[in-house]
């Protein structure tokens, strides 16, 4: 559906603020949920998976490369959270469209993620987004329960 909200000026505003919760705040105020939506995205580990930071970085890394072609029609943060020998990867996009688009289906690490759709009027998964995209201190920062290890933007 047809939409006022500017994606690429959101991008610009979130990826410079230096106050990333204003920039959230102001998402909010200008977050069009007919047109766009947010989601949960977690890998599923298969069994000796993130036991190690660098290992773990690479199955993020791999999942980003691999999701390029998308960058235009998306914003998120994803990254390596926890402590070794029990990390997660796990992150919140937003993106063009109310449903997983084709171009996410058609990824070859899809089935080994799983995607849950947020509701921005609920209070949790706002808070939820609001943690995702304003804590980056590796090693400092605890984000859904666990300490961020790596973070990456993806714009």
């Amino acid at each position: 559906p047809p939409s006022n909200f500017n994606f690429y000026d959101f991008k610009t505003l979130i990826t410079n603020a230096k106050d990333k919760k204003e920039a959230v705040n102001e998402f909010w105020n200008l977050f069009d949920k007919e047109g766009y939506s947010l989601w949960f995205v977690e890998y599923e580990k298969a069994p000796g998976e993130g036991k190690v930071v660098y290992l773990t970085n690479n199955l993020m890394n791999g999942f980003l490369q691999r999701l390029d072609h998308f960058r235009k029609y998306c914003y998120g943060v994803y990254g390596v959270y926890g402590d070794e020998p029990n990390l997660e990867v796990r992150g919140v996009f937003c993106w063009r469209g109310n449903f997983i688009p084709l171009m996410v289906k058609q990824h070859d690490q899809y089935d080994y993620h799983r995607f849950t759709k947020l509701d921005p009027s609920n209070e949790a998964d706002r808070k939820k987004v609001e943690e995702f995209w304003t804590k980056f201190n590796e090693d400092e920062d605890v984000v859904d329960g666990l300490t961020a290890r790596t973070v990456k933007y993806f714009k």
